[in-house]
């Protein structure tokens, strides 16, 4: 699969050039742009120091969700598949509607690379950081409204044995749904780790040779 850096398109490796601007593409891993054999990538929403995440298409059902990819070409890949397992596993053990819901996990091997990729529902709206550099500062009915289900959500994975450890505005979505009401989502459990709470932590999934 290959990446236009300038719009976000993604496109089949046998293409070299974007069919939008004209850009040259970027190679992300060899293949097509369909990973897990079902989901269909599409455009960049989002990248980091560790991935990307990707709007694509469920192609069984015609879903739309975000799938999470790890740069293979980045140094450290072993530490960072342990955190995308770590991410994956950490999601599946967080049940509450204001946290976003991982639907899919995997590393799929293209020639010799490994691929990992998260996939979780696709969040229609803008992040709490987008919201604050656009309106300055929010009135103090508009906090309370959202620092409610926030906390709530932090509460559940507490609950659940897992701290957060990087909670931020920008990683708190305010999605819009069709009839005009926010949901409160707190996203990127990368680097939440578990802690004790009267029984041992789920187990770590099984190591995968990036090899």
């Amino acid at each position: 699969m290959k990446l236009c850096e300038r719009c976000g398109a993604c496109f089949d490796d046998t293409e070299d050039q974007c069919g939008f601007d004209g850009s040259t593409l970027a190679p992300l891993f060899a293949g097509p742009r369909i990973i897990g054999g079902r989901y269909l990538l599409e455009q960049r929403v989002a990248s980091g120091a560790m991935g990307i995440v990707v709007r694509a298409t469920h192609l069984q059902v015609g879903s739309t969700v975000a799938v999470k990819l790890m740069r293979p070409a980045q140094e450290g890949r072993h530490v960072a598949l342990a955190r995308f397992q770590r991410e994956a596993q950490i999601l599946g053990q967080v049940k509450h509607p204001n946290a976003v819901l991982v639907i899919d996990f995997g590393v799929e091997t293209r020639a010799t690379q490994a691929v990992p990729y998260l996939v979780m529902e696709f969040l229609k709206g803008e992040s709490l950081l987008a919201r604050l550099e656009r309106r300055g500062r929010l009135s103090l009915e508009e906090t309370e409204r959202l620092v409610g289900p926030l906390c709530e959500a932090v509460e559940e994975a507490h609950a659940a044995g897992v701290i957060h450890r990087d909670l931020k505005p920008s990683n708190v979505v305010l999605e819009r749904l069709r009839d005009g009401t926010e949901i409160v989502k707190v996203l990127d459990f990368g680097i939440a780790k578990f802690i004790a709470r009267g029984a041992a932590p789920p187990s770590v999934p099984a190591p995968v040779s990036l090899d």
